[in-house]
């Protein structure tokens, strides 16, 4: 979409995403989200179970966002592929995103891209995606 649509468009398509009965794949990267509309597109994904493919890159989401993505990721059942890079995720976001995918049964990519996150907190996710076969890039 591309529009620097912000959190309160975010809004809106959260609350779309969890009525969503058809559409599989979605793209909202370039559209400073940020965290607030990470929380909302999270809190969708716990009751959408058709999704399959998210974008999410480029959009100022930091650790409080990476935290609902990854709740949403407990729940969910049906995305397969994850787009984050280029967001502000530090340690405790990455965390949570660890803590869900030992719990997540259908990711199978996630595209983080280059983090800055200690390397203690790098390695626990390359581990824990060979263990549960997810393609991280």
């Amino acid at each position: 979409m591309y529009n620097n649509m912000g959190s309160e468009y975010a809004k809106i398509i959260g609350e779309a995403l969890k009525a969503n009965k058809t559409l599989t794949h979605f793209s909202l990267c370039e559209n400073k989200i940020g965290d607030e509309g990470a929380i909302v597109i999270g809190e969708a994904l716990k009751h959408n179970d058709v999704l399959i493919h998210l974008g999410l890159g480029i959009n100022n989401i930091g650790d409080e966002g990476a935290i609902a993505i990854g709740e949403a990721l407990k729940h969910n059942n049906t995305l397969t592929y994850l787009y984050l890079r280029g967001n502000n995720i530090k340690n405790k976001g990455i965390k949570a995103i660890i803590d869900a995918l030992k719990i997540n049964q259908t990711l199978t990519v996630l595209n983080l891209g280059s983090l800055s996150v200690e390397a203690s907190v790098k390695d626990e996710l390359e581990e824990v995606c060979e263990e549960k076969n997810i393609e991280l890039k």
